[in-house]
């Protein structure tokens, strides 16, 4: 439960990010070829755009999406 609810913290502040930085809806929703206002009904990056904006947001896809994407263990 607690690790549920880290990870539904993170993704919420990836998509604070990307609604409350000036300029960056419209930046994703080009480079993904899609409407700001499709970007902007988002609760959570979708899974089929998480490598392309992982460098665009420079972070690792499991930061975005760590309930898919999961950190590599050493």
């Amino acid at each position: 439960m607690q690790q549920e609810q880290a990870m539904a913290a993170q993704r919420d502040s990836v998509m604070r990010r990307i609604y409350g930085e000036r300029g960056l809806a419209p930046v994703i929703a080009r480079k993904i070829g899609i409407s700001p206002k499709a970007v902007q009904q988002w609760k959570k990056v979708p899974p089929e755009h998480v490598m392309t904006l992982a460098p665009l947001l420079d972070m690792k896809p499991e930061d975005i999406r760590p309930d898919i994407f999961r950190p590599r263990k050493r």
